[in-house]
């Protein structure tokens, strides 16, 4: 039996119950011995001068181009074709000679991006989410999990925000049944102090209720859309509840979504970027500004006509390294510069697409893409088309092996998703559709 329909049946403690003993399982991944050992390294390394971000940075390359042509079979491979000798390498820019690694290229040769050296931490796979509508397999470690956690726990940290403290978060996760028609519209994890919002209740009805949960934290952490939303119908009833902190990710956020988010919550709201894949991080600090984390990553901004794509190359992933990573996503650099990180001005490709429902609920593409399509088997790309409220068509790029099975996985969440009111139409073209400058959007409106 799916277990989504299993945690359904179970009464609310018991929901409660199962996202804590989830979040245990997820504390024990994250959060080791030696995560608390990088995260003091980052709060070191966050204090260097630009020339000690360098050496330091050059440091990592040097030993991580070594690792890749030793041991992962497709560096190997293309390190020879370029001409290009990682026993020699010395500085960063030198990775220009080697061609921008896709998601498409990924995907088509994922067993030869593996290294074949045994690690010192467990190895496990993980599925990025994001807004290009498609999945992607990735293998690493724990320590690199940990890695990645302590760079964003160092982010947290210097907003002010303590591990321990109480979070709301506003994402895709269904943990509250579409059916139910009665508060409270959350879950709690009593491991992690996670309170679960469910965003597929929200309406002016419940706010109210949903106003109560939100009294018992302190941090509100999520989608910019899902907050805003929030915001949106709190302003609208009148209703303020203070915090102390808003965190948000996944997706832009635009002037008018702050200026609701800052009137609703009585607090400035701090973004951040960062991907599964570990191939770029950029944090916004307390004096509003966004800084690439360069100890972190890598980052290279290509140049085009209107911004920079980001291409990045994590400096901790060895499982399955990176090396010049197209993330798709796009920025805008800042002339400022303080004298070690550099600013982003802002950043593109991440735009809130969404849908509306016929019962006003609003979808965003990240769920689209992490909550429906990452569970289908045999679906390369996916896309979106709403043209009237009540019915969404479904656009299927297919791979071998697709069948009457996964179209109907794809409708049943759909409907856990998005409702069941929806009509779904399934349509499986040669190509979707782009937009005027070229970019793929996940959905279209």
């Amino acid at each position: 039996m799916d277990a989504m329909k299993v945690y359904n049946k179970f009464p609310i403690a018991g929901q409660n119950l199962a996202c804590t003993v989830q979040g245990e399982l997820t504390r024990r991944k994250r959060y080791s011995a030696y995560f608390e050992k990088k995260l003091e390294q980052y709060k070191k390394t966050g204090r260097y001068s630009l020339e000690q971000v360098k050496v330091y940075q050059d440091k990592r390359l040097r030993k991580l181009v070594v690792h890749a042509y030793e041991t992962v079979p497709y560096y190997k491979k293309e390190f020879d074709e370029c001409g290009f000798n990682p026993y020699k390498f010395q500085h960063a820019d030198e990775l220009a000679v080697l061609p921008i690694i896709t998601k498409d290229v990924l995907k088509d040769h994922i067993q030869e991006f593996i290294s074949t050296a045994k690690l010192p931490s467990k190895t496990f796979i993980h599925l990025t989410g994001g807004t290009t509508g498609k999945s992607l397999t990735y293998y690493t470690t724990l320590n690199e999990q940990s890695e990645q956690w302590a760079v964003w726990w160092r982010y947290r940290n210097n907003l002010g925000i303590a591990r321990g403290e109480w979070c709301g978060e506003f994402a895709s996760k269904l943990v509250v049944p579409i059916s139910q028609k009665k508060p409270p519209y959350w879950r709690y994890d009593h491991a992690e102090h996670r309170l679960f919002f469910s965003p597929y209740h929200l309406n002016e009805k419940t706010v109210r209720d949903y106003a109560e949960g939100l009294m018992k934290v302190k941090w509100l952490h999520g989608y910019t859309s899902k907050l805003a939303d929030m915001a949106y119908w709190l302003v609208k009833s009148g209703i303020k509840v203070p915090m102390e902190y808003v965190t948000i990710g996944a997706e832009n956020m635009y002037d008018t979504q702050k200026k609701l988010l800052e009137e609703a919550f009585g607090t400035k709201v701090y973004q951040h970027y960062g991907l599964t894949e570990g191939a770029a991080n950029f944090s916004q600090g307390l004096d509003g500004t966004i800084r690439v984390d360069e100890d972190f990553c890598y980052v290279e901004f290509i140049e085009n006509e209107t911004d920079c794509s980001i291409v990045g190359t994590p400096l901790h992933y060895y499982r399955m390294p990176l090396i010049r990573y197209g993330t798709g996503d796009y920025a805008e650099l800042s002339d400022k510069q303080d004298g070690k990180f550099r600013i982003v001005k802002s950043l593109h490709g991440r735009d809130s697409e969404f849908v509306t429902t016929n019962q006003g609920t609003k979808v965003t593409a990240v769920e689209f893409d992490e909550e429906i399509f990452a569970k289908v088997s045999h679906m390369a790309e996916a896309q979106v088309v709403q043209r009237s409220k009540d019915e969404l068509e479904i656009r299927v790029i297919r791979l071998e092996g697709y069948t009457q099975a996964d179209e109907q996985v794809l409708l049943r969440r759909l409907k856990d998703v998005v409702g069941e009111s929806m009509k779904y139409k399934f349509v499986y073209p040669e190509s979707l559709e782009k937009g005027k400058n070229g970019k793929f959007r996940l959905i279209v409106t």
